[in-house]
């Protein structure tokens, strides 16, 4: 079967049978790996390394193993693989996991992605922006667009399109309707790629402890011992700020670099539950 990547689907009760356990399933030998924003950016740039290293011809890796991962395979990251597992949302994105799939044309047989849904329960979260590129998605599917030969750059243009229009078209868009108005600084504010409503969370303890004694860090340093976590859940699970550094959090639970991150920790708590953190 080969390597593949099962995407944005750490704990999804509803795709049971691909992830509760992969060896029952024949999906992979012995070996799964996990690549998330709930890492460090140094974890994750670990990670990653070892992933390209299994991926490499000629590795004595077992062949048959599982990526578990978020989007951030998806753009900018040149690995290739068997298959994959994609949970829905839009067809650009489908297409970014395609990417990553038989890539350099390694593989004798055409690669697979297996495009899935999974359904709301208990201690899962669904993405609120994955309904409406979803439901175009499912008709594109239904009406055959996805089959044979077919421009990706077009059918992406249409799909947004038409996700635009189920959302209730661009004039219930906030940040079409700031730019009609003219409301600058508001249009900025809804163009932004990044959200700004996360804080940095310190998950390296000899990083926390050189920041306690205001030690020089740099930038870089400060990235790769720490993960972004939404205010209200910093607010929520009661973290504390280092010392002498508002606006920087220390995370105090268990933290695993090598594959869940801080959900190690966040697993164990009741509160972390009640925050919508998994």
């Amino acid at each position: 079967m080969g390597s593949c990547p099962l995407l944005n689907v750490t704990i999804h009760a509803s795709a049971k049978e691909a992830t509760a356990d992969p060896r029952r399933a024949g999906v992979v030998d012995t070996v799964s790996i996990q690549a998330s924003a709930k890492e460090a950016t140094l974890d994750r740039a670990a990670i990653l390394r070892a992933v390209v290293d299994r991926l490499r011809p000629g590795s004595a890796h077992p062949a048959n193993w599982m990526l578990v991962a978020t989007s951030l395979v998806e753009a900018g990251v040149d690995i290739s693989f068997r298959s994959a597992f994609r949970e829905r949302f839009s067809l650009a994105s489908l297409i970014q996991t395609g990417g990553r799939v038989n890539r350099h044309g390694e593989a004798d047989e055409p690669g697979a992605v297996h495009d899935f849904l999974v359904g709301a329960t208990e201690g899962l979260t669904l993405h609120p922006a994955a309904a409406a590129p979803g439901h175009v998605l499912e008709r594109f599917f239904c009406d055959g667009l996805l089959d044979g030969d077919f421009s990706p750059a077009a059918l992406v243009t249409r799909a947004m399109a038409a996700e635009l229009r189920g959302t209730g078209g661009a004039e219930k868009n906030p940040l079409r309707r700031a730019e009609a108005a003219r409301d600058y600084p508001e249009a900025a504010e809804e163009g932004r790629v990044i959200a700004t409503g996360t804080r940095l969370v310190i998950v390296d303890p000899a990083l926390k402890e050189r920041l306690s004694r205001a030690a020089a860090v740099s930038s870089r340093d400060l990235l790769e011992g720490s993960v972004q976590l939404w205010a209200e859940k910093i607010e929520q699970l009661a973290l504390e700020p280092v010392t002498g550094r508002p606006g920087v959090y220390w995370w105090p639970h268990p933290y695993d670099g090598a594959f869940l991150g801080y959900m190690e920790g966040a697993l164990g708590l009741e509160e972390a539950a009640d925050a919508s953190l998994v």
